[in-house]
């Protein structure tokens, strides 16, 4: 049931004032663009190739990726941080995180996770 993943958690910064701001200006630049950023990076970021097992998850102001414990799976992950990064640092968006390696089970809808996880 699990295996050996990497797992990068995102942190969007000021999440819940881009939200707030959204419900009173419908036009939010902000908004669309994280809104657009997510969409993007969960949808046009599939697997370099089928064994690195490429999954990616958001909710609320976090944001979830796993993929099998390769060299082409870390560099999806950091591909993939480093493209939501670029895409809201033009609108001035921050995040925060981590990437860390251990057991893991990650498919949709949830993950589930061992406590042997040591950050890189």
């Amino acid at each position: 049931m699990y295996s050996d993943r990497y797992i990068a958690f995102v942190d969007i910064l000021r999440f819940s004032n881009i939200v707030r701001q959204s419900e009173h200006d419908q036009t939010s630049k902000r908004f669309d663009a994280l809104v657009g950023a997510l969409t993007e990076i969960g949808s046009h970021h599939p697997s370099i190739n089928e064994s690195d097992d490429f999954q990616f998850q958001s909710f609320s102001d976090s944001v979830v990726m796993s993929s099998a414990s390769t060299l082409t799976g870390l560099v999806q992950i950091m591909s993939s941080i480093s493209d939501l990064t670029i895409r809201l640092l033009k609108t001035s968006l921050l995040i925060r995180g981590a990437i860390a390696k251990g057991k893991l089970y990650h498919r949709q809808p949830g993950y589930l996770r061992t406590s042997t996880f040591g950050c890189l």
